[in-house]
């Protein structure tokens, strides 16, 4: 299970596109197994979330948002939640924009 070494070199120079969703499209692909994914990338103000066959939720707060497992852990935080559909990419800006890119 996992990426093999050869494909993390390219995993590497895809992460450098513009287009990061597209990208993290491209890398889930190489993936086995179930998932829920918080993903970070150095330099970029936004924060992406996906999943496969595993709970990931969005909890929208008054400036800010959550990413759990389930509804109960966002309780006392969030008055709203998104909940993500398998290989849905979500992009998540600073200004508190959610974007759904769902490629399968």
């Amino acid at each position: 299970m996992g990426v093999k070494e050869d494909q993390l070199s390219w995993i590497s120079v895809a992460s450098k596109e513009e287009n990061f969703v597209l990208t993290i499209n491209k890398v889930i692909k190489l993936l086995k197994g179930s998932y829920a994914l918080g993903i970070v990338i150095k330099g970029v103000d936004k924060l992406y979330a996906v999943k496969k066959d595993s709970p990931l939720i969005i909890g929208i707060g008054k400036e800010e948002y959550y990413l759990a497992s389930d509804v109960l852990a966002l309780n006392n935080y969030v008055n709203e939640y998104v909940l993500l559909d398998d290989y849905e990419v979500v992009c998540i800006a600073n200004n508190l924009t959610i974007t759904k890119d769902n490629k399968e």
